[in-house]
């Protein structure tokens, strides 16, 4: 994960969000554990994903 961009909604900028990571997911959720986006996650050379699903 070290050097890899995902990104979430504006509003949540400046807010602590949690990394739920499995082999093929990045998934950020709220303090509440809602989810905020899921991302595929990253390997290799790409260092920025798009958002697949926003809550």
């Amino acid at each position: 994960m070290k050097n890899k961009i995902y990104s979430s909604s504006p509003r949540f900028a400046k807010q602590k969000v949690l990394a739920k990571i499995s082999y093929n997911q990045v998934k950020l959720l709220t303090e509440d554990f809602n989810l905020i986006v899921s991302h595929e996650r990253l390997y290799g050379e790409q260092k920025q994903g798009k958002m697949a699903d926003v809550s």
